[in-house]
Protein backbone atom coordinates (compact mmCIF):
# COMPACT_ATOMS: atom_id res chain seq x y z
CA UNK A 1 0.00 0.00 0.00
CA UNK A 2 0.97 3.53 -0.75
CA UNK A 3 2.05 5.48 2.75
CA UNK A 4 -1.11 7.78 2.12
CA UNK A 5 -3.17 5.02 2.30
CA UNK A 6 -1.57 3.53 5.41
CA UNK A 7 -2.17 7.12 7.12
CA UNK A 8 -5.66 7.00 6.63
CA UNK A 9 -5.85 3.36 7.92
CA UNK A 10 -3.91 4.71 11.09
CA UNK A 11 -6.36 7.55 11.70
CA UNK A 12 -9.28 5.39 11.12
CA UNK A 13 -8.30 2.63 13.42
CA UNK A 14 -7.44 5.15 16.25
CA UNK A 15 -11.08 6.68 15.50
CA UNK A 16 -12.63 3.48 15.59
CA UNK A 17 -10.88 2.81 19.08
CA UNK A 18 -11.65 5.70 20.56
CA UNK A 19 -15.13 5.08 19.72
CA UNK A 20 -15.27 1.92 21.24
CA UNK A 21 -13.73 3.54 24.32
CA UNK A 22 -16.88 5.73 24.43
CA UNK A 23 -19.20 2.58 23.41
CA UNK A 24 -17.83 0.88 26.90
CA UNK A 25 -17.60 3.86 28.78
CA UNK A 26 -21.12 4.97 27.93
CA UNK A 27 -22.11 1.13 28.45
CA UNK A 28 -20.54 0.62 31.70
CA UNK A 29 -22.11 3.99 32.82
CA UNK A 30 -25.53 3.14 32.07
CA UNK A 31 -25.10 -0.15 34.12
CA UNK A 32 -23.58 1.84 37.28
CA UNK A 33 -26.62 4.51 36.84
CA UNK A 34 -29.37 1.49 36.51
CA UNK A 35 -27.86 0.24 39.57
CA UNK A 36 -27.96 3.28 41.67
CA UNK A 37 -31.13 4.10 40.37
CA UNK A 38 -32.51 1.07 41.87
CA UNK A 39 -31.25 1.12 45.10
CA UNK A 40 -32.77 5.08 45.54
CA UNK A 41 -29.76 6.82 45.14
CA UNK A 42 -31.06 9.27 42.95
CA UNK A 43 -28.40 11.88 43.55
CA UNK A 44 -25.71 9.45 42.70
CA UNK A 45 -27.63 7.95 39.93
CA UNK A 46 -28.33 11.70 38.03
CA UNK A 47 -24.19 12.61 38.08
CA UNK A 48 -23.75 9.35 36.19
CA UNK A 49 -26.59 9.67 33.80
CA UNK A 50 -25.35 13.14 33.49
CA UNK A 51 -21.69 12.16 32.59
CA UNK A 52 -23.36 9.85 29.96
CA UNK A 53 -24.91 12.54 27.95
CA UNK A 54 -21.86 14.51 28.29
CA UNK A 55 -20.39 12.06 26.09
CA UNK A 56 -23.36 11.03 23.80
CA UNK A 57 -26.17 14.09 24.35
CA UNK A 58 -28.92 12.51 22.16
CA UNK A 59 -28.57 9.09 24.67
CA UNK A 60 -31.89 7.76 24.83
CA UNK A 61 -31.87 5.67 28.15
CA UNK A 62 -29.89 8.43 29.97
CA UNK A 63 -32.36 10.54 28.69
CA UNK A 64 -35.25 8.47 30.02
CA UNK A 65 -33.59 8.07 33.31
CA UNK A 66 -33.05 11.31 34.21
CA UNK A 67 -36.67 12.31 33.49
CA UNK A 68 -37.34 9.32 35.81
CA UNK A 69 -35.18 10.93 38.70
CA UNK A 70 -36.61 14.27 38.12
CA UNK A 71 -39.90 12.86 38.82
CA UNK A 72 -38.89 10.75 41.50
CA UNK A 73 -37.17 14.10 43.18
CA UNK A 74 -40.33 16.16 42.74
CA UNK A 75 -42.40 13.47 43.99
CA UNK A 76 -40.04 13.25 47.47
CA UNK A 77 -40.03 16.98 47.40
CA UNK A 78 -43.66 16.99 48.01
CA UNK A 79 -44.21 14.56 49.93
CA UNK A 80 -40.54 15.63 52.26
CA UNK A 81 -41.93 19.59 52.48
CA UNK A 82 -45.60 17.91 53.19
CA UNK A 83 -44.41 15.66 56.19
CA UNK A 84 -42.31 18.36 57.40
CA UNK A 85 -44.83 20.68 57.54
CA UNK A 86 -47.06 18.76 59.24
CA UNK A 87 -44.29 17.62 61.54
CA UNK A 88 -43.73 21.90 62.09
CA UNK A 89 -47.25 22.76 62.60
CA UNK A 90 -47.16 20.40 64.93
CA UNK A 91 -44.45 21.74 67.00
CA UNK A 92 -46.05 24.99 66.79
CA UNK A 93 -49.22 24.22 68.54
CA UNK A 94 -47.40 22.21 71.15
CA UNK A 95 -45.36 25.53 71.68
CA UNK A 96 -42.34 24.02 70.82
CA UNK A 97 -41.20 27.03 68.27
CA UNK A 98 -37.40 26.47 68.23
CA UNK A 99 -38.11 22.61 67.41
CA UNK A 100 -40.86 24.23 64.76
CA UNK A 101 -38.20 26.56 63.55
CA UNK A 102 -35.81 23.93 62.69
CA UNK A 103 -38.35 21.64 60.80
CA UNK A 104 -39.63 25.15 58.16
CA UNK A 105 -35.89 25.53 58.11
CA UNK A 106 -35.33 21.69 56.65
CA UNK A 107 -37.90 22.79 54.08
CA UNK A 108 -36.21 25.82 52.82
CA UNK A 109 -33.48 23.85 52.41
CA UNK A 110 -35.41 22.18 49.90
CA UNK A 111 -37.12 24.76 48.31
CA UNK A 112 -35.78 28.47 49.69
CA UNK A 113 -38.48 30.40 47.94
CA UNK A 114 -41.10 28.06 50.04
CA UNK A 115 -43.45 30.99 51.15
CA UNK A 116 -45.49 28.48 53.66
CA UNK A 117 -42.08 28.06 55.42
CA UNK A 118 -41.14 31.70 55.56
CA UNK A 119 -44.64 32.40 57.30
CA UNK A 120 -44.53 29.72 59.52
CA UNK A 121 -40.66 30.72 60.77
CA UNK A 122 -42.16 34.39 61.09
CA UNK A 123 -44.63 33.38 63.58
CA UNK A 124 -42.26 31.20 65.56
CA UNK A 125 -39.74 33.24 65.99
CA UNK A 126 -42.73 36.08 67.06
CA UNK A 127 -44.06 33.90 69.75
CA UNK A 128 -40.13 32.75 70.86
CA UNK A 129 -40.10 36.57 71.02
CA UNK A 130 -43.04 36.83 73.24
CA UNK A 131 -42.55 33.96 75.66
CA UNK A 132 -38.78 35.87 76.09
CA UNK A 133 -40.86 39.01 76.94
CA UNK A 134 -43.61 36.98 79.15
CA UNK A 135 -40.43 35.33 80.95
CA UNK A 136 -38.61 38.96 81.59
CA UNK A 137 -41.98 40.11 82.72
CA UNK A 138 -41.94 37.42 85.29
CA UNK A 139 -38.81 37.62 86.31
CA UNK A 140 -39.13 41.46 87.20
CA UNK A 141 -41.90 40.47 89.03
CA UNK A 142 -40.89 38.12 91.27
CA UNK A 143 -37.80 39.91 91.89
CA UNK A 144 -40.13 42.89 93.29
CA UNK A 145 -42.01 40.64 94.93
CA UNK A 146 -38.84 39.64 96.72
CA UNK A 147 -37.80 42.85 97.49
CA UNK A 148 -40.81 44.07 98.79
CA UNK A 149 -40.96 40.87 101.05
CA UNK A 150 -37.42 41.86 102.46
CA UNK A 151 -38.15 45.09 103.00
CA UNK A 152 -40.74 43.73 105.24
CA UNK A 153 -39.05 41.42 107.21
CA UNK A 154 -36.68 44.51 107.54
CA UNK A 155 -39.14 46.73 108.49
CA UNK A 156 -40.83 44.21 111.52
CA UNK A 157 -37.11 43.15 112.30
CA UNK A 158 -36.16 47.11 112.66
CA UNK A 159 -39.59 47.35 114.90
CA UNK A 160 -38.35 44.33 116.95
CA UNK A 161 -34.95 46.21 117.37
CA UNK A 162 -36.29 49.58 118.57
CA UNK A 163 -38.88 47.50 120.81
CA UNK A 164 -35.61 46.03 122.74
CA UNK A 165 -33.61 49.08 123.18
CA UNK A 166 -30.92 48.24 120.30
CA UNK A 167 -31.64 52.35 118.62
CA UNK A 168 -28.49 52.13 116.24
CA UNK A 169 -29.60 48.77 114.55
CA UNK A 170 -33.25 49.92 114.60
CA UNK A 171 -31.95 53.32 112.59
CA UNK A 172 -30.07 51.94 110.47
CA UNK A 173 -32.71 49.20 109.46
CA UNK A 174 -35.54 51.67 108.97
CA UNK A 175 -33.26 53.83 106.78
CA UNK A 176 -32.45 50.84 104.43
CA UNK A 177 -36.41 50.78 104.43
CA UNK A 178 -36.77 54.36 103.49
CA UNK A 179 -34.44 53.78 100.57
CA UNK A 180 -37.09 51.44 98.91
CA UNK A 181 -40.36 53.03 100.32
CA UNK A 182 -39.52 56.80 100.75
CA UNK A 183 -43.29 57.11 101.73
CA UNK A 184 -43.86 54.75 104.54
CA UNK A 185 -44.65 56.78 107.47
CA UNK A 186 -44.42 54.54 109.91
CA UNK A 187 -40.97 53.47 109.10
CA UNK A 188 -40.33 57.46 108.99
CA UNK A 189 -42.14 57.69 112.42
CA UNK A 190 -39.89 54.97 114.05
CA UNK A 191 -36.71 56.15 112.47
CA UNK A 192 -37.64 59.56 114.24
CA UNK A 193 -37.91 57.87 117.52
CA UNK A 194 -34.96 55.88 116.79
CA UNK A 195 -32.68 58.90 116.43
CA UNK A 196 -34.41 60.01 119.68
CA UNK A 197 -33.68 57.01 121.60
CA UNK A 198 -29.89 57.47 120.33
CA UNK A 199 -30.10 60.42 121.36
CA UNK A 200 -31.35 59.94 124.77
CA UNK A 201 -28.89 56.97 125.35
CA UNK A 202 -25.80 59.25 124.27
CA UNK A 203 -26.52 61.56 126.80
CA UNK A 204 -26.96 58.53 129.41
CA UNK A 205 -23.96 57.31 128.23
CA UNK A 206 -22.29 60.79 128.68
CA UNK A 207 -23.30 61.20 132.33
CA UNK A 208 -22.70 57.47 133.17
CA UNK A 209 -18.88 57.70 131.56
CA UNK A 210 -18.81 61.21 133.48
CA UNK A 211 -19.69 59.47 137.09
CA UNK A 212 -16.89 56.41 136.08
CA UNK A 213 -14.22 58.72 135.06
CA UNK A 214 -14.73 60.80 138.46
CA UNK A 215 -14.56 57.01 140.23
CA UNK A 216 -11.34 56.69 138.86
CA UNK A 217 -10.02 59.80 139.08
CA UNK A 218 -10.57 59.12 143.27
CA UNK A 219 -8.54 55.55 142.57
CA UNK A 220 -6.01 57.62 140.67
CA UNK A 221 -5.45 59.96 143.66
CA UNK A 222 -5.19 57.20 145.86
CA UNK A 223 -2.71 55.71 143.92
CA UNK A 224 -4.66 52.77 142.67
CA UNK A 225 -3.01 52.95 139.33
CA UNK A 226 -4.95 49.41 137.46
CA UNK A 227 -8.17 50.63 139.10
CA UNK A 228 -7.80 53.95 137.97
CA UNK A 229 -7.27 52.69 134.29
CA UNK A 230 -10.07 49.72 134.44
CA UNK A 231 -12.37 52.38 135.09
CA UNK A 232 -11.41 55.08 132.67
CA UNK A 233 -11.24 52.51 130.20
CA UNK A 234 -15.48 52.18 130.66
CA UNK A 235 -15.83 55.44 130.81
CA UNK A 236 -13.91 55.59 127.14
CA UNK A 237 -15.84 53.00 125.64
CA UNK A 238 -19.15 54.78 127.28
CA UNK A 239 -18.46 57.78 125.58
CA UNK A 240 -15.29 58.19 123.50
CA UNK A 241 -15.89 61.75 123.28
CA UNK A 242 -14.85 62.11 126.89
CA UNK A 243 -12.08 64.18 126.23
CA UNK A 244 -10.53 64.10 130.23
CA UNK A 245 -11.09 60.31 130.32
CA UNK A 246 -9.36 59.17 127.28
CA UNK A 247 -6.07 61.89 127.91
CA UNK A 248 -6.26 60.24 132.06
CA UNK A 249 -6.08 56.60 130.51
CA UNK A 250 -3.48 57.18 127.75
CA UNK A 251 -1.44 59.09 130.94
CA UNK A 252 -1.92 56.28 133.44
CA UNK A 253 -1.10 53.40 130.67
CA UNK A 254 2.37 55.75 130.10
CA UNK A 255 2.93 55.60 133.88
CA UNK A 256 2.25 51.99 134.95
CA UNK A 257 4.55 50.52 131.69
CA UNK A 258 7.32 53.07 133.76
CA UNK A 259 6.85 51.01 136.87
Amino acid sequence: KKLGEIEVSFKDFKTKLAEEKRRMEIERNIKRGEELFNKGDYASAGEVFNTVLSLQPDNKVAKEYVDKIDKAYQQWTKQEIKKLSTEGESLFNEGKYAESIEKWGRILEIDPLDANAYNWTKKSNEKIKELDKKRREEDERRAKEREKQRIKDLYNKSVNLYNTGRWEQARDGFKEVLKSEPANAEAKSYLDKSLAGLKKQKEENARKSQEIYTEGLKEYTVGNLKKAISLWEKAVKLDPENVKAVKSLERAREEIKKK
